[in-house]
């Protein structure tokens, strides 16, 4: 499947920011999920709505690659 510049990603974090969901503070270095889009970051552990959210694109995209239609 090809990936997209828009398409949410596992990232470490390369600098100091604010939880978009929780609102906890992200530090250089912890795992963040970033969403490209609308250029938020989520820190892993601390946005259930978000990691949810990613878990499930995950999900699809590997379904995608591997031919699985869905029926």
């Amino acid at each position: 499947m090809p990936r997209y510049s828009l398409d949410p990603r596992e990232m470490t974090a390369r600098f100091d920011s604010i939880c978009a969901e929780s609102g906890k503070k992200i530090r250089k270095g912890d795992k963040i999920l970033y969403y490209p889009s609308g250029k938020k970051a989520f820190l892993v552990g601390s946005a259930p709505i978000q990691e949810k959210d990613f878990r499930q694109f995950q999900s699809l995209a590997f379904e995608e690659d591997n031919g699985y239609c869905g029926y």
